[in-house]
């Protein structure tokens, strides 16, 4: 198999166990912890404005975080795919803006919303390793925008958020692909 044909039944294994583990976890639990381990360890130190995602599927859902850092005053803005581009823009956020869907049936910030640069990203992910690398949905958008923000900021912190279940002994890679800062799940956090 080449490193496309890995990939794509690892995003296939991955994307059935998050299904499962999140259908054992609809108390919120678990998106509770990330939550409060986020505000307590990260937020006051990740500078300013945050991006996030919006949840589609099983993703853990990070709305209650978001809710967290608007009473905190920080600024959140969510990924948003314009035209013909191959990186993400973000358009600014607050809890009950109105969202419209993407061409990806994402849900995204309307056009007029105000243009953020981010100095954290939490990342959605299928699968995570231990080395910080995620697995996400192939598209690329996350790696090609993480690369192009460190080269105009080194100092940039990319967050992975997921359930602790969906963590492999290894996700296949190659020199696209960017590497996390750290991750965060129901039982903690940790640096890559």
């Amino acid at each position: 198999m080449n490193l496309d044909e890995t990939k794509n039944a690892a995003r296939v294994a991955a994307k059935n166990n998050r299904l499962n583990i999140a259908a054992n976890s609809q108390d919120g639990r678990a998106a509770k912890k990330v939550a409060r381990t986020f505000i307590s360890k990260v937020s006051k130190n990740s500078g300013l404005p945050i991006a996030g995602y919006f949840p589609i599927g099983s993703e853990l859902d990070i709305r209650v975080l978001f809710e967290e850092l608007h009473i905190n005053g920080c600024q959140c803005c969510l990924p948003m795919i314009r035209g013909v581009s191959d990186v993400l823009e973000f358009g600014s956020w607050c809890s009950g803006d109105s969202l419209v869907k993407s061409k990806h049936g994402i849900k995204e910030p309307r056009g007029e919303s105000k243009r953020l640069i981010p100095k954290t990203i939490i990342a959605p992910m299928l699968a995570f390793d231990k080395w910080g690398y995620r697995l996400g949905y192939g598209g690329g958008y996350y790696d090609r925008t993480i690369a192009r923000l460190r080269k105009l900021d080194s100092k940039i912190l990319v967050v992975g958020v997921a359930f602790a279940g969906q963590e492999v002994d290894h996700v296949p890679k190659d020199i696209k692909d960017q590497k996390m800062d750290m991750i965060i799940t129901e039982e903690g956090l940790f640096w890559c």
